[in-house]
């Protein structure tokens, strides 16, 4: 639709940008237009500074002859510019409403102003805040200036009531405005005006970096991947993009798809399936297509039962669980849609027993999940496991599609399963139309609140016009202690878009509270879209906040387009989790957590050792409960897989902790002297895994380095205390130290080790219990002049006496003003004496006090803002 608009010759002046607003888009000009013409529509208009801030005041202009009160609304905009909100969502059901005004027009007023300092509102960077109302006959009208519309489209009219004919009857379609409503913004910036930039990204995409691309170097595009440990090396490997890479252990990956090539491409999950210790792989095509290889010593076979290859139905998520704890890994799959003589037909979610030497029954009947389902079927696009009444039996949920209610199997014990989403609350929010709910993009658990119950968010792709009305946006339950679940993303803050797909559960800042990704999906590429759909992710603000998700992806850096699953894991054993996301619309990228501020951290491991129960482990850390579970595969998007380690955020916690694990079948261990920030490989019964032999990454082979180089281990797990060892090449030791685990040793630290020596280096790793195991030689050489940078040019210095009792003088002629650090270290490079800063432009003399520093030889360091640095040899003596 065409939207015409009528101009009011006006003064300028009235109009221009509001007292005590920083921020408008609009464009000052004699000219304005309302658009009287179209009562009953909503007019809509939004903000979008580049920069984020804080919003404090809201100002819009309005025009109008007839006096009568008027309902404004502050919103958000699900779509990212691309399609505006209407009022099914801006009011009728308010999930895009953030606050609501009612005002007194009277003619001939102008510019109005909302105080929104109440509301902790933020705008700006990924997000856009606005506002709409309903025009009526005689206004209020906002007013618009006559240039060209903003891109995105900020401006609105939506045909809130009228159906239209050409879109299958819906209300609420919005036209783009062809100039820009007048409002503006009192923000407080975050990083200096509207055009700061945002802060240096600490989830840092380390994609191209690490590896992680295909055999040309091409970045790679998936909306799905899984994360797991195929060669039991401790470290997690990656399948993404029919792309298979293993980790080295040393924050890289190699590509290894050449390994694989006797397996098939799809979408794919591993677990060990015959309880033999190799990973077996089952690739979800499909139309009878689905497959599985099972590892062996020569590589992968193709043994799959005929009762998956019988079945010609879709295959949308297949999950591994045990849900009759027998030990062995049964297969649920959830079916999606196809397309028969041109009609949508849904298939039946089904549930194979592992009956033992690779063989399956299918028990969707007796098991109770045919009964769940009701004909005609659902669609479903992501499904997961859970023990939610921590009865230590496997549950299932479906988060299905088409606005069917969502589904939750609840595990009778018995082999059976009873459908209770409607029961417990987790079927989706009531609607405007009865029995509509959701279209489920993925879901995911965890105890998000700290009360030892396994809550639950599910993504939802919804839609802004008038079917937002009978469709859920994103929901998070959490769950009761009677385990009815209450549902609670608006109280939280998780943000309604239209595209909206799978969520991830993950602990950013080891804090204890769970944090939240949330994916966006995009039908269309990165360079083909005028409105990418980033993902966002949400910081869990605690207790002291009722648990509020705080949206920090512009702070972060953490951008992405059009993606569908992230997948959590810890690549590098550093105790921070990081994140794969999945893309087909812009490019898969890991993204490594380097947050600020972070707390300590204890990873858990647990080796099934032929026994594929699940199970849930706590943690009482400060009168804090952490509670992780472990049921199966962790599948949060449509066929996906996250590492099955767990994770626990500690926080300010240093002193050991006790851990208490509870398996699925009634047994229960308690650990206790547990260390922070420590990786724990243990098995079944509590007893800790012999850790790999620790494996030294730099300095090897007599290796050049500097003085503000690193020792690099490879990550181990159960050590908790390392011994470092350094000896003089051929010689006898030199320096040894023991410290709490961690993967490097600074250099400089290293006492009595001098210039142009060669040394030996090895480090042994103390587990629990006093058991040792040591790594191999690495060795080096330490290069003074290698740890100064480049020459500095455009400074002559010189310095008197030399040597020197107590005092040193140091003149200085600088080309320009500059400013220069200066420094006083030892002949391997160790700072002894730090004199600070100084500008410095022309002649300029300074007297350096060093009668604190020991006699001997050293180098008087002078280094420009530039990083490069100039040598004065200095002797200093009684």
């Amino acid at each position: 639709m065409r939207i015409l608009l009528m101009l009011f010759i006006l003064p300028a002046f009235i109009f221009a940008q509001p007292a005590g607003s920083n921020y408008y888009e609009f464009t000052p000009s004699p000219a304005y237009a309302n658009l009287s013409k179209y009562p009953d529509y909503e007019e809509v208009g939004f903000l979008h500074p580049e920069s984020k801030g804080k919003v404090e005041k809201l100002y819009f202009a309005l025009t109008g002859n007839v006096a009568r009160k008027d309902t404004i609304r502050v919103i958000g905009d699900p779509s990212d510019g691309s399609y505006a909100p209407s009022m099914w969502v801006n009011g009728i059901l308010n999930y895009n409403l953030y606050a609501q005004f009612v005002i007194d027009y009277q003619p001939g007023q102008s510019w109005f102003e909302l105080d929104l300092s109440g509301l902790n509102l933020e705008i700006g960077g990924l997000d856009r805040i606005g506002i709409s109302h309903l025009i009526k006959e005689g206004g209020p009208f906002l007013l618009a200036d006559t240039d060209k519309s903003s891109k995105p489209n900020n401006s609105w009219l939506v045909q809130t009531f009228k159906p239209n004919p050409n879109f299958y009857d819906l209300r609420g379609l919005p036209s783009p405005v062809t100039t820009d409503f007048l409002l503006a913004a009192k923000v407080k910036w975050y990083n200096g005006d509207e055009q700061g930039d945002p802060p240096t990204p600490t989830l840092v995409d380390v994609t191209e970096k690490v590896g992680l691309v295909g055999k040309s170097g091409e970045l790679l595009k998936s909306p799905m991947g899984a994360v797991y440990d195929w060669n039991n090396d401790g470290f997690d490997d990656i399948f993404v993009g029919d792309n298979y890479f293993e980790n080295n252990g040393n924050g890289t990956f190699t590509n290894v798809t050449s390994k694989f090539q006797k397996v098939i491409d799809g979408d794919k999950i591993f677990g060990d399936i015959d309880n033999d210790g190799q990973t077996d792989i089952f690739v979800a095509k499909g139309g009878g297509n689905d497959k599985i290889y099972y590892g062996s010593a020569d590589g992968f076979m193709e043994i799959t039962d005929p009762v998956f290859k019988t079945n010609t139905d879709p295959t949308t998520t297949p999950l591994f669980l045990d849900y009759n704890n027998d030990g062995q890994l049964d297969i649920f799959i959830a079916r999606g849609r196809a397309t028969v003589n041109g009609q949508e037909v849904y298939y039946q979610d089904q549930l194979f027993l592992n009956k033992g030497n690779r063989v399956f029954e299918d028990v969707t009947e007796s098991a109770g999940i045919a009964a769940g389902e009701p004909g005609p079927n659902y669609d479903c696009w992501g499904a997961s496991v859970t023990d939610y009444n921590n009865d230590g039996f496997t549950d299932i949920f479906v988060a299905t599609y088409r606005l069917a209610p969502d589904l939750l199997y609840k595990n009778n014990g018995d082999g059976t399963f009873t459908e209770v989403g409607a029961e417990t609350g987790v079927l989706g929010n009531v609607t405007l139309v009865k029995d509509y709910y959701g279209h489920g993009m993925g879901s995911d658990w965890g105890d998000m609140n700290g009360d030892g119950l396994l809550d639950l968010v599910v993504g939802n792709l919804g839609h802004p016009d008038e079917r937002g009305a009978y469709s859920n946006p994103s929901l998070i339950f959490f769950n009761n202690n009677d385990n009815i679940f209450t549902e609670t993303h608006q109280e939280l803050g998780l943000k309604f878009f239209e595209m909206n797909a799978g969520p991830t559960f993950v602990d950013l800042d080891n804090d204890g509270d769970l944090d939240l990704w949330s994916c966006q999906y995009s039908y269309e590429a990165l360079t083909e879209t005028s409105t990418p759909k980033y993902s966002r992710v949400y910081m869990n603000e605690g207790k002291e906040n009722n648990y509020k998700l705080k949206d920090m992806t512009w702070e972060l850096g953490s951008k992405i387009h059009g993606a569908w699953t992230a997948l959590s894991l810890d690549y590098d054993l550093d105790g921070d989790m990081d994140l794969l996301v999945c893309s087909n619309q812009e490019n898969v990228k890991l993204f490594e957590n380097k947050l600020d501020n972070m707390g300590n951290f204890l990873n858990l491991r647990i080796d099934k050792e032929s026994v594929a129960k699940g199970f849930s482990a706590s943690i009482t850390n400060n009168d804090r409960l952490l509670f992780r579970s472990n049921q199966g595969i962790v599948s949060t998007g449509r066929a996906s897989q996250s590492s099955n380690m767990l994770h626990f955020g500690l926080g300010n916690q240093e002193n050991t902790v006790v851990l208490q694990i509870e398996h699925n079948g009634g047994e229960s261990l308690v650990i206790d002297g547990l260390k922070p920030n420590t990786n724990y490989w243990m098995n079944r019964q509590g007893r800790f895994v012999l850790p790999i032999r620790p494996e030294l990454i730099s300095p090897l082979n007599e290796q050049l380095v500097k003085i503000s180089d690193e020792l690099v281990w490879k990550p181990m797990w159960n050590v908790e205390k390392i011994e470092l060892i350094i000896s003089e090449k051929g010689g006898s030791e030199l320096y040894r130290d023991t410290f709490n685990y961690q993967t490097t040793y600074n250099i400089k630290d290293i006492v009595n080790v001098e210039n142009n020596k060669t040394y030996t280096w090895q480090i042994i790793g103390k587990k629990k219990g006093d058991e040792t195991i040591i790594s191999e030689e690495g060795s080096f050489r330490i290069d003074f002049q290698s740890s100064v940078s480049s020459k500095l040019v455009g400074l002559t210095s010189t310095v008197y006496p030399n040597p020197v009792k107590d005092k040193l003088n140091l003149k200085m002629n600088s080309v320009e003003n500059r400013l220069y650090s200066i420094e006083m270290i030892d002949l391997i490079g160790r700072t002894v004496a730090n004199f600070g800063k100084k500008i410095i432009g022309g002649e300029a003399e300074l007297q350096l006090d060093i009668s604190q520093i020991p006699t001997g030889d050293y180098n008087l360091i002078i280094s420009d803002d530039k990083g490069k640095s100039r040598i004065i040899k200095v002797v200093k003596v009684n």
